[in-house]
């Protein structure tokens, strides 16, 4: 017997709470329970763009008969406090059971769990600043970000429930990760520049690359031989926004072969122009690489192609930080014979 599960889930408020409500379709109780909580846990993120005065009620599939057992998986997204498990109806086929989660019941606990990751997240960066060890320090920052992360999931459920004085971080990710970027973006040991081996090397046409919005700006690269080079971008804005993308140098190409830039006898040390560029928003920090080869590249980091701020990006996945690492330490172990040049710069109003 196959079940398609009907989910009703609905947002309630009055003036004291809120409660988050779920209805679970099962052939066993503990089937239905899981699928109460995963129909109020899929609807979260609607409830939250949704205003605090809606009433909100969405319905998907149906429950038909004659089906194998449904493999149930719950999203563990957002932290789900203190369900309250209605008491389970059969109906001669199947299980239903309805779940809410209170504000007034479960305020402390989510309180208290907020408390906490504050306190363990302060703790990690105070370690990490006094830490002398940079691969330690990168460890303890990355922690702090996991623990923001659970931090905001805790307190997004919290003002849907509508609790009341809970508290903020005065922390940003965008600043703990600009922290772990810096110390892995000086420390690849491929930034070389051996003018009798092949080199390269990348500016802006400013001194001390801080750029206001509406600034335009050149980037340059200078390679010591004819080669090929491709370059990363990789971006921490203010507002919380942390990617990596290979720059495209011709849609038309194909393949890999849209992102490789051939420098020629022409280029070979001189200061080669890939373009002009304006600030604009989202502002924050940029590191650049450029890799090049003298030999051409037969394969690139994976990336997913996506649609942002109008544009088309070749995205790597992860955090901007975690890209950096990742991939110096690729380059590290394959100890292939590419070099680095690296530039960072500043954007704000």
């Amino acid at each position: 017997m196959k079940i398609f599960s009907t989910i009703v889930a609905t947002l309630l408020f009055n003036l004291n709470s809120a409660s988050i409500s779920g209805t679970g379709y099962g052939l066993t109780i503990d089937e239905a329970k899981k699928e109460a909580l995963s129909d109020v846990l899929s609807n979260i993120g609607g409830m939250v763009s949704s205003s605090f005065s809606q009433v909100q009620i969405l319905t998907a599939g149906n429950v038909e008969a004659d089906s194998k057992k449904k493999i149930i998986k719950v999203d563990q997204n957002y932290p789900l406090l203190l369900p309250n498990f209605s008491e389970p109806e059969f109906d001669g086929t199947k299980y239903i059971i309805n779940v809410s989660i209170d504000g007034n019941r479960s305020s402390q606990q989510y309180l208290n769990q907020l408390q906490k990751l504050e306190t363990d997240i302060l703790i990690y960066i105070k370690d990490a600043e006094n830490s002398k060890e940079n691969r330690l320090k990168i460890e303890l920052y990355e922690k702090s970000l996991d623990l923001i992360s659970e931090f905001e999931k805790y307190s997004t459920i919290a003002r849907i429930l509508d609790i009341n004085k809970i508290p903020v971080l005065t922390i940003s990710p965008s600043s703990i990760e600009n922290e772990i970027a810096k110390i892995s973006f000086q420390n690849d040991n491929f930034v070389k520049l051996n003018r009798e081996e092949f080199s390269v090397e990348i500016k802006t046409d400013h001194q001390n690359n801080k750029f206001k919005i509406g600034e335009r700006y050149e980037i340059f690269v200078k390679v010591s031989h004819k080669g090929y080079f491709y370059i990363i971008n990789h971006s921490i804005t203010n507002n919380g926004e942390s990617y990596s993308y290979i720059v495209e140098v011709d849609s038309n190409a194909k393949d890999i072969n849209k992102f490789i830039f051939i420098a020629d006898e022409n280029m070979i040390n001189k200061w080669y122009s890939i373009g002009e560029f304006e600030v604009v928003e989202p502002l924050g920090n940029e590191y650049v690489e450029v890799i090049a080869s003298q030999k051409p590249f037969t394969s690139l980091p994976k990336t997913e192609r996506i649609e942002k701020f109008g544009e088309t990006f070749y995205m790597l996945l992860g955090r901007a930080s975690q890209n950096i690492r990742d991939l110096s330490k690729t380059r590290a172990i394959k100890k292939v014979n590419e070099r680095v040049a690296k530039l960072s710069y500043q954007t704000t109003k």
